[in-house]
């Protein structure tokens, strides 16, 4: 004796879901999108400010393409917008020579503004924030 089973309708059902996850990945993108030019935001006005270079050298790439930049008053002006085929990834740093030196040095005095650590505080004190606004955007509705 043999059975034989029917299922219609598995290409509509498998098209949605495609669809589903597409969306997923594109939020998700846009979530780290946001947390990036938010780290970046909160991050560069307390970097030491002498004359303002490690500030202005504050960025932001997704997939390793530039999306935001600092100036050198620590305002961030977003220059891009991630993209759908590059690896979703968001970096956020600062780029002259003596930026680590200067985020590490915890005894060093900065009388024009800024101080030690100006990243790795703002990451700890945002990142339970940052994941759920992550996990908010994945979210299917």
């Amino acid at each position: 004796m043999a059975v034989t089973v029917s299922i219609e309708g598995l290409d509509r059902v498998q098209r949605r879901l495609n669809k589903e996850i597409a969306s997923i990945d594109g939020n998700i993108r846009e979530g780290l999108q946001t947390v990036g030019l938010d780290c970046l935001a909160k991050a560069a006005p307390d970097a030491p400010v002498d004359k303002g270079d490690l500030r202005g050298s504050g960025y932001v790439t997704f997939g390793m393409i530039p999306i935001a930049r600092a100036d050198k008053s620590g305002s961030v002006m977003q220059i891009g917008n991630h993209k759908p085929n590059v690896k979703p990834e968001v970096e956020i740093g600062f780029g002259t020579p003596y930026a680590v030196r200067q985020h590490e040095e915890l005894e060093w005095q900065h009388p024009r503004g800024g101080k030690a650590k100006y990243l790795e505080d703002v990451v700890k004190r945002n990142t339970t924030r940052w994941v759920q606004m992550i996990r908010d955007k994945a979210t299917v509705r």
